[in-house]
């Protein structure tokens, strides 16, 4: 996939450290360390992991369905202009797609922190 090896980590990296900052700071601007969590309900638990278990079972088949071909193609001119044209492209070889569901991620686990630095009220 036009051989962006390094990209591809450099990106993660900075989703990965994204959204353990959004969590850190969401919970330390907005808790006390005094604070009790309400027990978890049996049916939230139990739905949660049929959840994460559809989900995982949706992904390994959706990767075991993926005929990974080999690529012959010469590989491209490295240059920004190319590189940002392919990040928002929503051609075949675009990258449009994975930068909106991250970015999306990154919504969700801004909402969980919040959620869970949230103040219960008594």
């Amino acid at each position: 996939m036009l051989n962006y090896q390094f990209l591809a980590a450099v990106q993660l990296t900075l989703y990965a450290g994204g959204i353990v900052v959004l969590i850190i700071f969401s919970i330390l601007l907005t808790s006390h360390i005094s604070e009790k969590f309400e027990p978890i309900k049996p049916q939230k638990g139990i739905f949660s992991a049929i959840a994460a278990i559809a989900g995982a079972v949706l992904c390994i088949i959706t990767i075991l369905n993926y005929k990974f071909a080999a690529n012959t193609a010469v590989a491209r001119e490295v240059n920004m202009n190319v590189i940002g044209k392919d990040l928002m492209s929503y051609r075949y070889d675009g990258y449009i797609l994975p930068f909106e569901v991250i970015s999306i991620l990154l919504l969700a686990a801004m909402i969980a922190s919040i959620v869970i630095a949230k103040k219960i009220k008594k």
